[in-house]
């Protein structure tokens, strides 16, 4: 597929890299990038400045073929954990905490 159209975006469209893996997605909120390792795994999904989200990065278990370990941005983080079969056996989000400058609330009297 090389477009579409969404009522929320309005039109889509898709570039694939030539082993047919996604390389961005253009929409009219802006353009989304995906990168890929060796073994055609996403390793990272970035967003243009007009998207204002937080791009992802995906690591993946060097013992384990094909285990994702985490999942990253920066505003928080999950870790998954495996079972011997291969199977998730737990699956951790933490979320970062941010403090925006001074803040005064006055209270109500």
């Amino acid at each position: 597929m090389t477009s579409a159209n969404n009522p929320e975006t309005g039109a889509i469209a898709y570039d694939y890299h030539d082993n047919g893996t996604l390389r961005t997605r253009t929409d009219g909120r802006g353009i989304t990038t995906y990168t890929y390792d060796a073994a055609d795994r996403p390793l990272t999904r970035g967003y243009s400045a007009a998207l204002n989200t937080q791009n992802a990065t995906y690591l993946w278990d060097t013992l384990r073929i094909g285990s994702l370990t985490s999942v990253d941005n920066t505003t928080s983080k999950t870790t998954y954990g495996y079972f011997p079969n291969g199977l998730v056996r737990q699956t951790l989000q933490a979320t970062r905490w941010f403090e925006f400058g001074d803040i005064s609330i006055a209270a109500k009297s």
